[in-house]
């Protein structure tokens, strides 16, 4: 169970499929709410949580499969 959302931020990402934040810390819960026209977003990975504590660098990567494919 999570406790209240504190700070909601809707990205797009690059060109790279890359996005970057920086200066937050704390349980962050991320989730892939649009993919890339003929693709779809895996349940298994659309929502991930992850802790991070100051001068982190963490990485999350989205599966996207493409439709019919």
């Amino acid at each position: 169970t999570y406790g209240p959302c504190l700070y909601i931020e809707y990205v797009v990402t690059d060109q790279n499929g890359q996005i970057i934040l920086n200066q937050i810390t704390g349980t962050i819960m991320v989730t892939e709410v649009q993919t890339i026209p003929g693709y779809s977003i895996d349940e298994n990975t659309r929502t991930q949580t992850v802790v991070v504590n100051p001068d982190d660098t963490q990485t999350l990567t989205f599966t996207n499969t493409p439709i019919g494919g």
